[in-house]
């Protein structure tokens, strides 16, 4: 069970302040298309959450369990994503421009359609990711063969 609802999610962002939820366990929760700017999710749990469409340019998701969530659509353009789980999370059409995916785990992750230009991440992280050829990667990056 979750620390919080969705509920509790959209009456704190209406606070108009970026969310400082670091630690906390939202998984399997529903967080589609909230407006998650500049949040503090660092060491948060989200495995099999649905962030469906969320924007979330510029948050810190620094050690953050995303594995098995869907992140389909979602803006993580800057985020900070060191350190973070995406095994066989679903990145479908994700924006993650200039993100920073340093040492991120990326197993059965699947990124079709992902922009990952200007991210930083290695080569080494992709061997077992699922892409397509709209996938764009960063300068440098080499996708799995």
């Amino acid at each position: 069970m979750s620390d919080l609802t969705r509920r509790d999610l959209i009456r704190l962002i209406a606070l108009g302040r970026p969310l400082l939820l670091e630690g906390v366990n939202l998984n399997f929760t529903d967080l589609s298309h909230l407006n998650l700017l500049e949040a503090r999710l660092n060491g948060a749990s989200l495995r099999g959450a649905n962030l469906t469409g969320v924007f979330a340019s510029a948050a810190s998701l620094l050690g953050t369990d995303l594995s098995h969530a869907l992140l389909n659509g979602c803006w993580l353009p800057q985020a900070m994503l060191m350190t973070a789980d995406l095994t066989q999370a679903n990145l479908t059409n994700a924006l993650l421009m200039g993100a920073n995916l340093e040492d991120a785990r990326l197993e059965g992750a699947i990124l079709n359609g992902a922009d990952l230009s200007g991210a930083s991440l290695s080569s080494e992280q992709l061997k077992q990711v699922l892409w397509d050829k709209k996938t764009k990667w960063p300068d440098g990056v080499r996708p799995p063969a």
